[in-house]
């Protein structure tokens, strides 16, 4: 026994889609479209020793934010690199 598709018109098609949440259509455009937009090289991550002394505040902000202090070796990483460009800093002052 053979089946029969059934043919629905575009406009019924459209609104199933719809309901289940992916218009075919617009699913390939838009990830042609991310991937168009999406920086070619993923954005590095920089060391702790290359950090300026304003990138370390922040950092240590937000893990201490995040983590929920300064506990970690991260931090401590981050706290010991503050205390480096402090030096250098007031060595440059000194001068």
């Amino acid at each position: 026994m053979v089946e029969e598709k059934k043919e629905v018109p575009p406009e019924e098609a459209k609104k199933a889609a719809k309901k289940k949440g992916i218009l075919p259509e617009m699913a390939g455009k838009a990830a042609g479209k991310e991937k168009e937009e999406a920086p070619s090289e993923p954005k590095k991550r920089k060391k702790i020793n290359k950090l300026t002394l304003e990138e370390v505040e922040e950092k240590l902000k937000s893990v201490e934010a995040t983590m929920g202090g300064a506990s970690s070796k991260y931090a401590q990483h981050l706290l010991h690199r503050r205390e480096e460009l402090l030096q250098k800093k007031k060595a440059e002052e000194m001068k």
